[in-house]
């Protein structure tokens, strides 16, 4: 049963809504397919069932939120300017000025919606063992390896408005990009030794000034022991406990939008992956404003 830990069509009197829209998409996979399947299997996880409406840092999301599940897009077609106008169109019917997250499907999901909100004054956190710097990747400028590129070009949000955590398999050309674009870059190993309060201070010295924030979450920023079910595991990842707490420090932020991709159910085990991610969509429902 996907309630959304019992937060779908919630009357609590004082619940404001906040949407989800599931992108059913892997064309972009460079390596294993099966992301398309995401959305539903990380749903599927996040039953009251299995887990109550309060966070660890005993936030009753109950009182806070109204989730308003708009499916899924059909993502049968190719054609990625129809696929961004499908997005937009959905999002534009349903909702005003609510907060937004979405399901995927492979990180293109983040620049296609992305493109389809076109948010001004916008800063994006973005969590991932790759930094998805590529101008283009084997040949394709649209391959998820190559997700930032797009995000610069084809929106307002510009380089050194992005901050990214537990990053581990860089190329010198695309470490090169972020310091001559004052990109912020934790490392796996500076995100896990690096005292909270520190990063915390200059996530927020980054990116407080700005209207909004969009969080993304591949989820092969954490360890393959951690979430087997992804696309292209990265062994040496973050833990669980250490992505939530960082998720912790964002409190505060001007977070409006976020993502959960690459979570691969034909390659998952036991529902490690999933679990994982509705773990993250509930610590983040308690640090959005």
């Amino acid at each position: 049963m996907s309630d959304f830990f019992n937060l779908v069509n919630n009357k609590q009197e004082n619940a404001k809504n906040i949407f989800v829209l599931g992108i059913s998409w892997d064309k972009s996979s460079s390596y294993r397919l099966g992301a398309l399947k995401g959305p539903n299997y990380i749903r599927n996880s996040t039953s009251s069932q299995i887990y109550n409406s309060f966070t660890e840092t005993g936030i009753d999301l109950s009182q806070r939120w109204n989730v308003i599940d708009l499916g899924n897009i059909n993502t049968a077609f190719e054609d990625l300017d129809k696929l961004i106008t499908n997005i937009r169109d959905r999002i534009v019917e349903h909702r005003s000025k609510e907060p937004i997250f979405f399901l995927g499907g492979d990180h293109l999901v983040t620049y296609l919606c992305l493109h389809a909100l076109n948010p001004k004054n916008t800063g994006i956190i973005y969590f991932d063992a790759h930094p998805d710097l590529y101008e283009n990747y084997e040949g394709d400028k649209f391959s998820h390896a190559c997700v930032l590129q797009r995000v610069f070009e084809y929106t307002d949000i510009m380089p050194h408005n992005l901050v990214q955590i537990g990053i581990r398999a860089s190329t010198k050309p695309q470490r090169d990009f972020s310091e001559e674009n004052g990109i912020l870059v934790y490392s796996r190993k500076e995100a896990q030794k690096l005292e909270l309060e520190k990063i915390k201070n200059q996530i927020k010295e980054k990116l407080g000034h700005l209207e909004q924030i969009y969080v993304s979450f591949d989820m092969d920023v954490l360890d393959p022991a951690f979430a087997p079910g992804v696309g292209n595991p990265e062994p040496a990842g973050l833990s669980t406990s250490n992505i939530i707490d960082l998720i912790h420090e964002l409190r505060g932020l001007p977070i409006k939008f976020f993502d959960i991709v690459e979570v691969n159910p034909t390659h998952d085990y036991s529902n490690i992956t999933a679990c994982a991610a509705a773990k993250i969509i509930k610590e983040m429902l308690g640090v959005i404003p």
